[in-house]
């Protein structure tokens, strides 16, 4: 059983365990995110009465409440038990979504906003404090050589997971849908319900993990807090994370509502498309975890980041100015494509700051990193709510005009209200992939290079589909009679 303090040395063995543990509390911690978060919570929200702005401080403070990472900066000095900072503070956390399960069976009114917003502060508030600590603790414990090929097995594990229950909150919200009433208001408390267990079941796995001893120097908190500046290269990765977290959250915590309400999309619609873009991480995060373990984070952010801003600024399409026949097949294609994106940006995102992190100082450094993420991130949907309702009556649009047709004009382009911050969070990106364009990795390449590799991946794929197929032909055509031996084919036989 692995030691419930931490260890000078832990064996492959330990390792090993400890390793599958982190998938277990990964797949605990994903069943809280479904049911707790994203489009249900949104959803719940708008039920209880809450305006845009409100919306906003919603979705900023699991993004804002990570400023409360350095936190973990001064415990960790002072505990010097990793371990200890992350149980505690995740199980705590995860417990106050007990408080959102209630409202819906206490009553509906103006406080049930501010009493999911208090949850909400205590959840994320201990969650950032843990975080820090858990990022350090998994530097240290899984091998560097695998640790871009560990993390998309256990993304592409919880995303499976996270399909599967998608697909399970789909069924449960249809058939509650139809009978209405206060029923639906239930039903959002039992998944908070569930998704608060299912988060302390994540906090007991962590209990069990193994954690490897770690020693850091005794240095003022102000000191370790600037260490973090002054190095030039890492400096370079906070001002792009800012940037680039700053830019897509203008935009994607107000999918759910531009769905709900500009395009009249049911929530069963809504979780579908999440579940397709789920479908495409999973298909795609091992692939994007070879690239960044051969190549670098960089490389692979390089490309995926440019993809998902043609998703954000495309969603300005689905509607011309209204819903038109080809709206859903390019909602389709494009939660597809930001499921291949997420894929990447997630899984290279999450391991250039565990890379570029000093050791000695690993808590500190990526504190900090997710201290200048949360600001930016967390101000951002802010931002973006208080435009959203100055924004409700404006509007442009671009037309030809064309004699014959009895508008005398064809409508190319028409953006109103939530596109105009879909187009902005579309400029923001674009200025971060200068920030990314400078920053340095060891094994970095040019992104030509990666997609040549890609092109002879999906090639090399072919061939092998090809070949399982033909021998799987040839074996179907042997024949064998009443005064025959069976014939079984040899492995050159059945690799032509």
């Amino acid at each position: 059983m692995p030691s419930s303090t931490a260890q000078s040395t832990i064996s492959p063995a330990a390792t090993q365990r400890g390793l599958q543990l982190v998938i277990r509390e990964g797949m605990a911690t994903q069943s809280m995110i479904i049911l707790t978060s994203g489009a249900l919570l949104v959803a719940l929200s708008l039920k209880l009465g809450a305006t845009y702005l409100q919306i906003g401080v919603i979705t900023s403070i699991p993004l804002f409440s990570n400023v409360f990472q350095v936190v973990s900066i001064y415990l960790v000095q002072r505990w010097r038990r990793r371990k200890k900072v992350v149980v505690a503070c995740t199980a705590l956390g995860r417990a106050a979504y007990l408080l959102i399960a209630l409202v819906p069976f206490v009553g509906v009114g103006t406080y049930s906003i501010y009493v999911i917003i208090v949850a909400l502060l205590l959840q994320h508030g201990l969650g950032a404090v843990s975080n820090g600590s858990w990022s350090s603790w998994m530097r240290d414990l899984i091998p560097h050589r695998t640790m871009g090929a560990f993390f998309s097995q256990r993304l592409a594990i919880v995303q499976t997971l996270s399909i599967f229950l998608s697909i399970a909150t789909v069924l449960l919200l249809n058939q509650v849908e139809e009978q209405g009433g206060s029923a639906e208001l239930y039903l959002y408390g039992g998944f908070f319900l569930v998704g608060s267990l299912a988060g302390l079941v994540g906090s007991y796995f962590l209990s069990k993990t193994p954690e490897p001893i770690y020693q850091p120097e005794h240095t003022h908190l102000l000191s370790l807090m600037r260490l973090p500046f002054r190095h030039p290269n890492f400096r370079r990765l906070m001002a792009y994370m800012a940037s680039w977290n700053f830019a897509v959250n203008l935009a994607t915590p107000f999918f759910t509502v531009y769905l709900l309400e500009v395009l009249g999309f049911s929530m069963a619609y809504i979780i579908g498309l999440t579940t397709l873009s789920q479908v495409f991480n999973v298909l795609f995060f091992r692939m994007w975890g070879r690239y960044a373990d051969r190549y670098s984070n960089k490389t692979v952010l390089s490309i995926c980041a440019p993809l998902y801003l043609l998703c954000i600024v495309g969603m300005i399409f689905t509607t011309l100015p209204g819903p038109h026949v080809g709206t859903l097949p390019l909602l389709i294609i494009l939660h597809a494509l930001m499921g291949i994106a997420t894929a990447g940006t997630g899984l290279a995102s999450g391991s250039i700051g565990l890379k570029l992190a000093p050791q000695e100082h690993s808590v500190a450094y990526l504190s900090m990193l997710s201290f200048t993420n949360s600001l930016a991130s967390g101000v951002a949907p802010i931002l973006s709510g208080w435009l959203s309702e100055h924004l409700v009556k404006t509007s442009w649009s671009w037309s030809i005009p064309v004699p014959f047709l009895e508008r005398e004009s064809l409508s190319l382009l028409s953006l109103h209200h939530w596109d105009f911050l879909f187009v902005l969070s579309f400029a923001a990106g674009w200025f971060a992939l200068y920030r990314l364009h400078v920053l340095q990795e060891e094994g970095d390449t040019s992104r030509r290079t990666l997609l040549k590799r890609w092109q002879q991946d999906v090639k090399l794929l072919g061939v092998r589909m090809r070949r399982r197929k033909q021998g799987s032909q040839s074996l179907s055509t042997l024949t064998v009679g009443p005064s025959v031996k069976p014939v079984v084919p040899d492995d050159q036989t059945l690799s032509q």
